[in-house]
């Protein structure tokens, strides 16, 4: 039996967060001549014209950590079909990965890393190495495969850290949320109160605040809709009523009182900002403070150009006051 006289290894660390509310965090270490995984993604094949062909990465240790992680969230979101899994993708809210090898990865792992961060979007990925030149402490951001492989190990733009290794940073935009504190008195009647979060992006079925056909259902949109059936099953005293609208509408003006307060993850949309002068409207006697990053507040028409905030520190603050 013949002994690697190299052998890659690599240390995948994880935290990931789904939409509801459910997360999975956990490290996983692989050796690249381990038995393979042979699982969601595959690596590349040597490509035409190298001394060496096929399959040559099937062991490579950064392809396994992948798909060890890949089958760690196949388990998680239930799935038993391909099908399935690529439908259960979109509740993956965000997350970090981190992963760490010894060289950094080969053209065919490169190609399991890109396709594992088009399947989840929302997850940051920071691929790290070492790529060590020789016996000394020097270190390279590219190496040449070995001998009849294809191409350099590592990234052309990776950044050299401090102690003179690499990474490569792949940034994801993950899935916002709002919460809402809500109180809501009726004069001469019940007071509904309660909390409750939202996540963008998901399947909902709106009752009365809603945005443009075609697009995806903001986190602010949702957690005002679902406020307001809880208002409406509070008055109605039953879940889910069949209330229209209209009635709806009606019963709320008796609504004398009351606070609500959004606390986001971004700032809000066009449409987010629509929603919550919808509700406004709809509830006039009602306090309604909206809450967000500084970070949110300039970019990507997110956020209101009036809001405020006591310093740099704390969140922007936009606040609808009750009318007297």
């Amino acid at each position: 039996m013949s002994v690697p006289i190299f052998v890659n290894n690599a240390v995948l660390d994880y935290d990931i967060t789904f939409v509801d509310g459910s997360s999975i965090s956990d490290t996983i270490r692989t050796g690249s001549h381990d038995d393979p995984v042979y699982a969601y993604y595959e690596g590349l094949a040597e490509p035409q014209g190298t001394t060496l062909s096929g399959f040559q990465h099937q062991k490579d240790a950064e392809k396994q950590a992948v798909n060890i992680l890949a089958n760690t969230l196949y388990a998680h979101l239930g799935c038993t079909t391909a099908a399935e899994y690529r439908k259960a993708i979109r509740t993956v809210r965000k997350g970090t990965v981190t992963m760490f090898s010894t060289m950094g990865p080969c053209h065919s792992c490169r190609a399991v890393i890109k396709a594992f961060l088009a399947d989840f979007p929302t997850l940051t990925m920071v691929v790290g190495y070492r790529n060590r030149v020789g016996k000394g402490q020097e270190t390279a951001v590219q190496i040449k495969a070995g001998s009849g492989l294809f191409g350099a190990y590592g990234y052309g733009d990776a950044v050299e850290r401090p102690n003179h290794d690499w990474e490569k940073t792949f940034t994801g935009t993950p899935l916002p949320a709002t919460t809402v504190e809500y109180a809501v008195q009726f004069t001469k009647g019940p007071l509904s109160e309660g909390e409750l979060t939202a996540v963008a992006a998901q399947p909902y079925t709106a009752y009365i605040y809603r945005v443009p056909t075609g697009h995806d259902y903001d986190a602010d949109t949702v957690a005002l809709d679902r406020v307001a059936r809880a208002v409406r099953d509070t008055m109605d005293e039953k879940e889910d009523s069949g209330m229209t609208v209209a009635s709806f509408r009606r019963f709320i003006a008796n609504v004398g009182s009351g606070t609500v307060t959004l606390t986001c993850e971004q700032g809000p949309t066009a449409d987010g900002r629509a929603s919550l002068a919808a509700f406004v409207r709809d509830f006039p006697k009602v306090d309604v403070v909206v809450t967000y990053p500084g970070a949110a507040a300039s970019g990507g028409g997110l956020g209101y150009a009036d809001a405020t905030r006591a310093s740099s520190t704390v969140p922007w603050r936009k606040v609808f006051e009750a009318a007297g």
